[in-house]
C-alpha cells in the first residue's frame, strides 16, 4: 500500500512538472506570438497605454484608424477591438484586466447585439481566449467561475493554453502582424452586391445586460469616460436597427452617451466602403474614423 501510494505521488509530482514546464513554455510562446488574437490581447493587457482606447469585436477592429483619430484628437489612441464575437463577457473580463495596470481617459465601446441579446454562438465562452490570464483580475476571474473553468485553470496552468496551442506557436513563426496603426487591422475587398442584412430577432439577455452595467461602473470607479458606439453597416434589417435601439434604454440607464451610425446615410448601401455586410474596407473606414473624430473632439471639450 505505501509503495502504492509512493508511485501514486511521484506520478502526480511528475504531471505537476510537465503542467508547469508546458506553461512556462507556453506563456513565452505567447509573449511572442504575432498571431492576431494573441498579440492583441497580450499588447492590451501588457502595454497599452494610450489615453483613448476603442473596444469591441470585429467591427470595431476593422472600423477605428487611430492615427486617423488620434490626428484630430491630438491625443494617443488605440484600437484594443478583436475579429470574432467577441461581446461584452470577453470586453468586461478585458476591461478588469487592464484596469489592474493602467487607466484610459475615454473608452468608446463599439456595441453589437451580441453584447445584449441571446444570440448563438455568443456565450460566456468567448472569455475563453483570456484564460492564460487566470488570476490577474477579480472582476475577469468571477467570468471563469461562472463558466465552471476557474479551478481547472487554477489547478492546470497548462489547460489554460487549450485551444490556441497551434496559433499561438505558429505566430511566433509565421505570422506577420497586421495591426501596425495601433491594433487597426485593414479590410481591402468590396462587399458583393447582393448582400443579405443579418437578422436579430432573440430575447435579451439579463446577464448580458448586467455586465455592460458592471462595465460602465468600472468605468464610473475609475474616472473613466464611456462612450457607447454603433457604426454603420452596408445593409440593415429591421430587426437590426430594432435591436441596436434597445442600446439606448441600456445608455439611459447607465448615464452614457450612446452615438448610433447604425443607418448614417453618408455609408449604408455604399458598395465602396465596405468589406462585407458589416464591416467597413479600408476606405471606408478612414472615411468613418475622420467623421466620428470630430465629433469625439467636441464631445472631449478639445480646442485645436
Amino acid at each position: 500500500m505505501k509503495r502504492f501510494l509512493n508511485w501514486i505521488l511521484l506520478l502526480l509530482l511528475i504531471l505537476f512538472c510537465i503542467d508547469r514546464g508546458g506553461s512556462f513554455i507556453m506563456n513565452e510562446f505567447y509573449k511572442r506570438s504575432k498571431a492576431t488574437d494573441e498579440y492583441k490581447i497580450n499588447y492590451v493587457i501588457n502595454k497599452m497605454d494610450q489615453p483613448v482606447v476603442f473596444m469591441g469585436s470585429s467591427r470595431c477592429h476593422h472600423s477605428y484608424v487611430p492615427s486617423i483619430i488620434s490626428d484630430t484628437l491630438g491625443l494617443p489612441v488605440y484600437n484594443a477591438g478583436l475579429w470574432g464575437e467577441r461581446n461584452i463577457y470577453f470586453q468586461y473580463g478585458l476591461l478588469c484586466n487592464v484596469l489592474q495596470r493602467y487607466t484610459p481617459k475615454v473608452i468608446c465601446l463599439e456595441i453589437h447585439p451580441i453584447d445584449f441579446m441571446l444570440t448563438p454562438f455568443s456565450g460566456i465562452e468567448r472569455i475563453s481566449p483570456l484564460a492564460p490570464f487566470v488570476g490577474m483580475s477579480t472582476g475577469c476571474d468571477s467570468l471563469f467561475k461562472i463558466e465552471n473553468k476557474y479551478i481547472e485553470y487554477k489547478i492546470s496552468h497548462l489547460y489554460r493554453y487549450n485551444g490556441i496551442l497551434i496559433s499561438t506557436v505558429g505566430g511566433c513563426f509565421l505570422s506577420d502582424n497586421s495591426q501596425k496603426d495601433n491594433g487597426y487591422k485593414p479590410l481591402y475587398n468590396i462587399v458583393d452586391l447582393l448582400a443579405k442584412p443579418d437578422e436579430f430577432s432573440f430575447p435579451i439577455d439579463k446577464q448580458r445586460i448586467q455586465l455592460l452595467s458592471n462595465f460602465a461602473n468600472k468605468c464610473r470607479e475609475k474616472n473613466i469616460e464611456l462612450i457607447l458606439f454603433c457604426s454603420p453597416m452596408y445593409v440593415v434589417s429591421n430587426s437590426c436597427v430594432k435591436a441596436l435601439q434597445y442600446v439606448s434604454t441600456i445608455a439611459k440607464a447607465n448615464h452614457l452617451l450612446y452615438l448610433n451610425y447604425l443607418t448614417d446615410t453618408a455609408f449604408i448601401g455604399k458598395r465602396e466602403l465596405f468589406y462585407d455586410r458589416g464591416h467597413f474596407n479600408d476606405k471606408g473606414a478612414k472615411l468613418y474614423s475622420s467623421k466620428i473624430a470630430h465629433e469625439l473632439r467636441q464631445i472631449m471639450g478639445i480646442k485645436k
